[in-house]
C-alpha cells in the first residue's frame, strides 16, 4: 500500500464530524444545503483517492480514477456555488457556467476521455489527464477569479464585522482551494495528497466560522497559524542545530545512541520553544496591531482592575479613550438610562469636544434599537438598521442623529440579564471593523458590566439624595417670607446650581388672566412682576388644562403659544414649565427658559415638578395673606383707602 493513501483516509474520516456539525446547525438555510453537498462530495473524493492510492482496488484503478475525478469536479463546483451564495442581491452567480462545465466533464468521464489513461511508476499510479484537463481547469479558474473579484469589492463597503469576516473567510478559502487544486495537476502534486490537507483545513474553518458560531476571525486564524508555524520552524531549526553540533564535535553515528541523544535534543528543543511561545506570539501580535497593540494591552489591564474604580465618571473617562485608541475608531460614547424617562442618553463621549455629535445622542425608551439590544443582547451594526424591518419604526430625527454621529456599532452592556448601558462606536479611521475588534469589545463590555451597573446605581442613589436635599432647601427659601418677591432672587440663585436658567417666572391664574407673580431677571424681560396678561394662548393655559409638565426644546423651530415670540426676542430658545398644584387644582406655573436648545432633560423636569409640588401651597398662602392684608386697608364699599392705611403711612 502507498503510505500516502493513509492521509486521504484521515481526511475522509475528518470530514464526517464537519458534515454532522453542519447538518445539526439551525436554522437550516439554503446555504447549509450547498455546504452539505460540498462536504459530501469532498468525503467521496477523499475516499476515492484512498482507494486510488492503495492496492485494494488495483484491478479497477481506471474506474476508481474516473470516479475520484468526477467527485473532485462535483466538490469544486459545489464550493463555488456555496461561496457565491454570499453575493449581494442582484449579483449574478454564473451558475449555468458552473453546472454546465460539470455536465461536460461528467460526459467526458463517461465516454472514457477523462482521464486518458493510467501510468504506473513502481508502486505508485499517476493519472494521465491529457489535453482534456483544460476543460476542467479553465471554467473553474474563471469562476474562482470572478468570485474573488466580487468578494474583494464587497469587502470595501461592508460595515458589519460578522459579514465582513464571513466574506473574508470564504474568499481566503477559495484562494487556498484554487491554488491547491492547480497544484494537484502537476506531477509533484499528484504524488502527494496536499489538496486533501488544504481542503480539510478550509472546511474546518468554514464550518466553525460561518455555519456554527460566526465568531472566528480569519485574521485571527492566520495570525495564530503563523505563530504555530513560526514555533514549528524554530523547533526544527533548534533540533537540527543541536544535532549538527553533536555530530561535528562528538562524531555520533546514526545508531541507537544517536537516536537516544536525538530524543533528548528534541525534548530540549521543545522546552526552549515552549518558553519562547509567549514572546513569539506577542511579537506577531505587535506586528499585526502596530500602534494599537499597546492600547489593547492597557485596555485589558484597566478592565482587570476596574473593580478598584469607585466612580462612574472615572470609569467612563478612562475606558472610552482606551477603547477609541485600541480599535482606532474616530469616536465612542457610553449611553445610560435617564432618570425618570428611561431614555438612553450619552453620559460620556470621546473625544471630549462640543463638536462631537455623539455627545448629544438620545435614544427613547421605545426605540427599536433599545428593544433589539435588550432582547438579543448582541452587537448591532448600523448597516443592519438600514435593511432590517424591525427598525422601520425608528424616528427620523433619531436616524439623522445616528447618521450625523457616524455610528457603526451599538454594543449592549448586559448585567444580570438587563441592559444597563450602551457602547456606541463611530467609524474606524481606516478600514472596517473586524470580527476580532468585535470580539475584543464583546469581552470588554462583558467584564465591565457588573462594575458599571454598581457605580451607576450608586450614582443614581446619590443624585436622588442630593435632589431631595436641594428641593427641601429651595422650599425652605420660598417659605421663609410671605412676600415671594423678596426671596425670589435667592431662590433662583440656588436653582441655577443644578438647572440651566437664563429666565424664570412664577405665574398665577386670577380671574381668567395670567398674573406674573415673580420674574428673574427683570431687566429686558417682556413682563414685570405684577403684570396681568391674557391667559388664552399661553403655555400656562395648556398646563392648567392638562395638569402636566410642558417642554419646548427649540422655540426657533416650533412655537405654538402666543408668548413664544416674546421669548425669542429675549434670545431664549428652550422652555420648560410645570404646574403649581394645590389640592389637585392647578393655580399657576413655574417656568424656566434657556438660551440653549434642548436644555432640559427628563430628570430636570422631574426635579422641577417635585419642587413645584413643594412650593405651590406656600405661594397660595402668600397670595391669600396679600389679599387679606389688602382688604384690611381698603374700604369694601367705596374701594378707597381706609383710616388704618393712613395711620400706617403716617
Amino acid at each position: 500500500m502507498n503510505i500516502y493513501a493513509l492521509f486521504s483516509l484521515i481526511a475522509t474520516v475528518a470530514y464526517v464530524p464537519l458534515l454532522i456539525t453542519t447538518i445539526g446547525s439551525r436554522p437550516w438555510q439554503n446555504r447549509h444545503k450547498l455546504f452539505t453537498l460540498f462536504l459530501g462530495a469532498a468525503i467521496l473524493w477523499s475516499l476515492g483517492d484512498f482507494f486510488w492510492r492503495s492496492d485494494l482496488l488495483r484491478q479497477h484503478s481506471f474506474l476508481v480514477a474516473q470516479c475520484t475525478l468526477a467527485m473532485f469536479m462535483v466538490m469544486a463546483v459545489q464550493f463555488l456555488c456555496f461561496s457565491s451564495s454570499f453575493f449581494p442581491q442582484g449579483k449574478r452567480r454564473w451558475l449555468p457556467l458552473a453546472y454546465g462545465s460539470l455536465a461536460v466533464v461528467i460526459g467526458l468521464i463517461a465516454l472514457g476521455y477523462l482521464p486518458e489513461g493510467i501510468r504506473e511508476s513502481g508502486h505508485k499510479l499517476y493519472p494521465v489527464y491529457g489535453k482534456w484537463i483544460f476543460v476542467i481547469a479553465i471554467p473553474l479558474l474563471i469562476l474562482a477569479v470572478r468570485n474573488v473579484y466580487v468578494f474583494r469589492n464587497m469587502l470595501k463597503s461592508i460595515r458589519s464585522p460578522v459579514l465582513y469576516n464571513q466574506i473574508a473567510t470564504v474568499m481566503t478559502s477559495l484562494i487556498v482551494l484554487t491554488i491547491l487544486a492547480l497544484a494537484s495537476l502537476i506531477p509533484w502534486g499528484r504524488e502527494f495528497p496536499i489538496s486533501h490537507f488544504g481542503s480539510i483545513i478550509v472546511s474546518a474553518i468554514l464550518s466553525y466560522a460561518i455555519i456554527r458560531h460566526e465568531l472566528v476571525d480569519i485574521r485571527l486564524v492566520l495570525r495564530r497559524g503563523l505563530g504555530i508555524l513560526t514555533l514549528g520552524i524554530a523547533a526544527a531549526g533548534i533540533y537540527v542545530f543541536f544535532l549538527f553540533l553533536l555530530n561535528l564535535f562528538l562524531d555520533f553515528d546514526m545508531g541507537s545512541t544517536t537516536i537516544i541523544v536525538g530524543a533528548v535534543v528534541a525534548a530540549l528543543a521543545g522546552a526552549i520553544v515552549y518558553l519562547l511561545r509567549g514572546l513569539s506570539q506577542d511579537t506577531i501580535d505587535r506586528v499585526f496591531f502596530l500602534r494599537t497593540y499597546d492600547y489593547r494591552q492597557r485596555l485589558s489591564n484597566f478592565v482587570s482592575r476596574i473593580h478598584d474604580v469607585f466612580s462612574l465618571r472615572e470609569m467612563g473617562g478612562e475606558l472610552l479613550p482606551l477603547v477609541v485608541k485600541a480599535i482606532n475608531c474616530r469616536r465612542a460614547g457610553l449611553l445610560f438610562p435617564e432618570s425618570g424617562s428611561e431614555d438612553f442618553i450619552t453620559r460620556f463621549a470621546e473625544p471630549q469636544e462640543e463638536r462631537n455629535p455623539l455627545s448629544s445622542l438620545r435614544l427613547k425608551q421605545d426605540n427599536p434599537i433599545i428593544k433589539y439590544l435588550n432582547q438579543n443582547q448582541r452587537p448591532l451594526a448600523s448597516q443592519r438598521i438600514d435593511v432590517m424591518p424591525e427598525f422601520r419604526g425608528l424616528w427620523k430625527k433619531e436616524k439623522e442623529a445616528i447618521k450625523e454621529a457616524e455610528i457603526e456599532l451599538f454594543l449592549p452592556i448586559i448585567s444580570r440579564g438587563k441592559l444597563v448601558s450602551i457602547l456606541a462606536l463611530g467609524k474606524k479611521r481606516s478600514g472596517n471593523y473586524s470580527l476580532e475588534d468585535l470580539n475584543l469589545m464583546d469581552d470588554i463590555t462583558g467584564r465591565v458590566a457588573v462594575s458599571i451597573e454598581k457605580e451607576y446605581l450608586h450614582e443614581q442613589e446619590m443624585e436622588r439624595k442630593e435632589e431631595l436635599s436641594l428641593i427641601s432647601h429651595l422650599a425652605t427659601i420660598i417659605t421663609s417670607s410671605l412676600d415671594i418677591r423678596e426671596i425670589y432672587k435667592n431662590f433662583i440663585q440656588e436653582l441655577r446650581k443644578v438647572i440651566d436658567v437664563d429666565w424664570t417666572a412664577i405665574t398665577l391664574v386670577e380671574e381668567g388672566k395670567l398674573h406674573i407673580l415673580a420674574v428673574s431677571p427683570e431687566d429686558n424681560s417682556a413682563w414685570q412682576p405684577g403684570d396681568r396678561i391674557p391667559l388664552r394662548g399661553t403655555a400656562t393655559e395648556w398646563i392648567i388644562t392638562h395638569r402636566e409638565p410642558l417642554v419646548e426644546p427649540d422655540l426657533s423651530q416650533e412655537s405654538v403659544f402666543s408668548t413664544s415670540q416674546h421669548h425669542l426676542k429675549q434670545g431664549l430658545l428652550s422652555l420648560a414649565a410645570v404646574p403649581l398644584l394645590v389640592n389637585d387644582q392647578a393655580i399657576g406655573s413655574l417656568m424656566v427658559a434657556s438660551r440653549k436648545t434642548n436644555a432640559y432633560s427628563r430628570s430636570q423636569i422631574n426635579l422641577l415638578s417635585q419642587l413645584a409640588s413643594r412650593i405651590a401651597m406656600p405661594i397660595e398662602n402668600s397670595q391669600l395673606y396679600a389679599q387679606a392684608e389688602q382688604r384690611a386697608r381698603i374700604d369694601e364699599l367705596t374701594g378707597l383707602f381706609n383710616r388704618r392705611h393712613f395711620d400706617e403711612s403716617i
